[in-house]
């Protein structure tokens, strides 16, 4: 399991008591699928059961997943945000041959959360997602 940092999220739902462990490793599975489907998530790990530690008391219906969220910006594994090449004919970043950004110091920074379609805030985005998990599950 990654660190839970600032900016990361856990998700502990359960599922019925009477589920088997294969019922729950099948509800995990889908649940990280539909949360890594999300671009602004890094991948999502989750867990099911417990270790052998009085430190961890969850029962195997007990499903802990940590969610990190990627950085609105690209940044670089100092967290100094990365400018590159843009064009402004075409409103877009160039790219190499292999589709790359392309770094460029008096460039542009680079947003990698997509923008939003349902209104001005996250949260209006993260209830489309809401819905998707609902439906899978």
């Amino acid at each position: 399991m990654p660190a839970l940092d600032e900016g990361s999220y856990l998700l502990m739902p359960t599922t019925m008591s009477h589920a088997s462990i294969g019922e729950a490793m099948d509800v995990l599975r889908k649940q990280d699928m539909a949360i890594n489907a999300i671009t602004e998530v890094e991948p999502a790990v989750g867990k099911i059961g417990r270790v052998e530690s009085p430190l961890d008391p969850a029962p195997i219906l007990m499903i802990e997943t940590i969610i990190t969220y990627a950085s609105e910006i690209k940044t670089d594994a100092n967290g100094r945000v990365l400018t590159f090449a843009y064009n402004e004919q075409e409103d877009a970043f160039f790219r190499d041959e292999r589709n790359n950004h392309i770094p460029d110091g008096d460039g542009r920074p680079y947003r990698q959360w997509p923008d939003l379609q349902l209104g001005n805030s996250f949260g209006d985005q993260a209830g489309k997602y809401q819905i998707l998990v609902t439906v899978i599950f």
